[in-house]
């Protein structure tokens, strides 16, 4: 009875462990930029910029943003690279919020190459926190790139990212075959 219990535990740890969270710092408690893992162009995305108080974060203390101080319409990048590895199975998700008066502010996802989520909600307010989840993703190689792309214009234009995730799905057929190992490795014992 103690090798059933030693073997569900186990398979419930490696369950668990297998669903991490790969990106590093989604939540954005550490400053952009500063070894966390993420790089933007030209500092666009910024943590918590002092003068943003229409928003609060999701969790933690801290969010991204990036805010528009021009009528200048430009694409701003956030992107970091995932220990993953090709034949992955992943699931994404964030939240944002978006406060603009341009009709061009967009917002695109993706990872590995691959558009995994788009949305054009052009000259909005949006100042609750909006859910993005996407599941089911196959990484097609090592080590791939994970980009966010925001299209903002305005003065007044705002977007706001917080609680990035991408977590592998764990594979049943593996779970079985530890529980498979570890029971004849307990059977062997006897």
């Amino acid at each position: 009875m103690r090798q059933v219990f030693v073997a569900a535990a186990a398979a419930a740890f490696l369950a668990v462990s297998a669903n991490a969270n790969v990106v590093l710092d989604g939540g954005f408690e550490l400053p952009i930029n500063a070894g966390n893992g993420w790089t933007t162009n030209i500092g666009a995305f910024t943590q918590n910029p002092l003068g943003l108080t229409i928003f609060t974060p999701h969790s933690g203390s801290f969010y991204a943003a990036c805010t528009s101080s021009s009528n200048t319409t430009r694409t701003n990048t956030l992107s970091q690279v995932l220990a993953l590895n090709a034949g992955d199975i992943v699931d994404f998700g964030m939240w944002y919020e978006l406060s603009s008066n341009s009709a061009l502010a967009a917002i695109t996802v993706t990872l590995d190459g691959n558009v995994i989520f788009s949305a054009a909600p052009g000259a909005v307010n949006i100042t609750t926190w909006t859910s993005v989840a996407v599941s089911g993703i196959t990484i097609a190689n090592n080590n791939p790139t994970f980009t966010i792309s925001q299209t903002i214009g305005g003065r007044t234009s705002s977007f706001v990212l917080d609680d990035i995730s991408v977590n592998v799905v764990p594979a049943p057929a593996s779970a079985l075959l530890g529980l498979g190992a570890l029971g004849m490795m307990g059977r062997r014992r006897r």
